[in-house]
């Protein structure tokens, strides 16, 4: 997980997308903890999940359950590629 703060979509992607590039590992899922009513104040989420290769996909405000339940959904869409 990668945690900005009151940066733009394509900061946020961005700033992600290096991070995952310096890791070892195969997805990052970032958000940005500065925006009202999300992040670690609120039951709900708004992210994007940063695969490796392909396309960052976005998760649009929803509930945390819900958007746990896209993340894993992504990951394995692309296991099955």
């Amino acid at each position: 997980f990668k945690a900005e703060c009151n940066v733009s979509d394509k900061d946020l992607v961005s700033l992600a997308s290096t991070r995952l590039n310096q890791s070892n590992a195969d997805f990052i899922v970032a958000n940005d903890v500065g925006r009202p009513n999300q992040g670690f104040q609120s039951e709900n989420n708004d992210v994007w999940v940063i695969p490796k290769t392909g396309k960052p996909f976005h998760i649009l405000l929803t509930s945390k359950q819900l958007v746990a339940e896209k993340i894993i959904d992504q990951i394995m869409e692309s296991a099955l590629l």
